[in-house]
């Protein structure tokens, strides 16, 4: 702004404004403020100059900031106005961002409640690279190890269930609240038992009062126990019960039911076989040693009994003949059980052929000898030895006897197939001891005691003499045979 040239003289001296004496001390100066002059906000710029050597005075400019405020406020409204576009701009990409990540927080959350519930065939398969994307991954690759995991252990599940339910053995199980959690299928047929069993008192299911003290015996005392339980009904039956604590899981008890009902009546049957077949030998025997020793007396003096005896002996012989008939078709081709069996083969085909039946087949012989050789290598196999090794009670037997060996046989051929374990005591050693001891008792039968033969000179001279006439006897036929001895 102008000041007129007549109005100069009236000014006021600007030596001492801030401007001049920056110029003077600084060789420049700057100060903005309300002009005193022309009442308007100023901008001042001052500058020396010389004339030669000397600062001859300040050139000073002024210049009105109505123009730079303008501006200025023009600046700022234009930062104002950007600055809520920018806000604006940003709260929207801020919305979208939002819901974007909302959307993928909420996949996430259905995958994981869905996977809660057990469904682990749920994916997120989530984009990107971001947290979410990572966690969503992560929950992927926990879906999938929890199925494969889930699938092993039904695996394992139907594998054992299809077990237990192929056992011919009865199982019960028991959780740790002494509820039913499990029956297998031979249990149900067993016992007549219905299909809602789960979660019922023992008592209720078996409904037999000795079964469920038995197993909360086991429960409660934390002991195996077991008894021999026999059932009346629908379905009698005699039961082998053994009840055993699980042991990683508190008061829970495993029961498993084997039916001895069978075995007990063959038991039975084999003791009154044994009881009649040795009744009815030992009968004709009887008479014709007693008819025998009565002719020998008698056949010289009187002639008429010595027919009567000689005919008791020709019956009793008959009727011998016939049990024997009896006997071997009561056989017919069943295996034949014997220790040793290649030393009797020949003896037994010799003797088959002279009652006109057919040779045994070799295939048909089962060698006890045999089977302990292959199962106690290196250890004795006399039938002492096999009873000793397996606990078979042979105190009633003070000599030898086909019967009674034929009784001890039997058992210890039990033993070395396996075929017996009914005592559910799968333990070792022990187990076997304890169930071969079951025997005893269901062989009580007191057998008499074969009576000692012990012959007379007489009876060995007349033996001697008989065996010479004999035509090209069996046991004759080797060199070390004595037929006189």
């Amino acid at each position: 702004m102008m000041v007129p040239l007549d109005q100069i003289a009236n000014m006021e001296n600007h030596a001492g404004r801030p401007e001049v004496q920056g110029a003077f001390g600084k060789g420049r100066g700057d100060a903005s403020r309300t002009s005193v002059t022309v009442h308007e906000r100023m901008l001042y710029v001052a500058v020396p100059y010389a004339h030669g050597a000397e600062i001859a005075g300040v050139v000073r400019l002024a210049l009105p900031l109505v123009e730079v405020e303008s501006a200025e406020s023009e600046l700022n409204h234009a930062l104002l106005w950007g600055s809520m576009l920018a806000f604006v701009v940003a709260a929207m990409m801020s919305a979208v961002s939002a819901e974007l990540a909302s959307r993928t927080a909420r996949k996430l959350t259905d995958v994981a409640r869905a996977m809660a519930k057990g469904d682990f065939t749920v994916r997120a398969k989530p984009s990107g690279h971001d947290e979410l994307a990572l966690l969503g991954r992560a929950l992927d690759q926990l879906a999938e190890s929890l199925s494969r995991t889930l699938a092993k252990l039904r695996a394992e599940r139907d594998f054992i269930g299809r077990i237990v339910n192929g056992m011919q053995e009865g199982v019960l199980l028991t959780d740790t609240e002494g509820k039913v959690a499990l029956v297998n299928s031979s249990l149900r047929q067993m016992l007549l038992i219905g299909a809602n069993t789960h979660g019922k008192a023992p008592l209720d299911v078996v409904a037999n009062e000795e079964i469920a003290s038995l197993i909360q015996e086991a429960r409660v005392k934390g002991v195996t126990a077991s008894a021999e339980i026999e059932l009346s009904g629908l379905k009698p039956r005699r039961l082998l019960v053994r009840a055993v604590p699980l042991v990683d899981e508190p008061h829970g008890v495993l029961a498993v039911f084997v039916d001895v009902t069978e075995i007990r009546r063959l038991e039975t049957l084999r003791r009154d076989f044994a009881a009649n077949a040795s009744h009815e030998l030992r009968t004709p025997v009887t008479a014709v040693r007693s008819a025998a020793e009565t002719l020998r007396g008698a056949a010289a003096s009187d002639p008429e009994a010595a027919l009567h005896f000689m005919d008791i002996i020709e019956r009793n012989a008959e009727r011998l003949q016939l049990l024997v008939e009896d006997l071997l078709d009561f056989i017919e081709d069943s295996p034949l059980v014997a220790h040793n069996a290649m030393f009797d083969y020949g003896f037994l085909n010799a003797e088959l052929a002279a009652c006109g039946r057919l040779h045994i087949n070799r295939s048909r012989i089962v060698d006890t000898l045999a089977i302990s050789k292959t199962r106690h290598p290196g250890a004795k196999h006399s039938l002492d030895a096999l009873c000793n090794r397996y606990g078979v009670d042979r105190s009633h037997r003070i000599q030898h006897g086909a019967l009674l060996d034929a009784q001890l046989l039997s058992q210890v051929y039990i033993e070395l197939t396996g075929g017996r374990q009914i005592g559910l005591d799968m333990a070792g050693p022990e187990s076997v001891r304890h169930v071969a001891a079951a025997p005893a008792s269901l062989s009580s039968n007191s057998v008499r005691r074969p009576r000692p033969q012990v012959p007379s000179d007489g009876d060995i001279a007349r033996h001697r003499a008989f065996v010479t006439t004999l035509t090209d006897p069996l046991w004759a036929s080797g060199d070390d045979w004595d037929v006189a001895s």
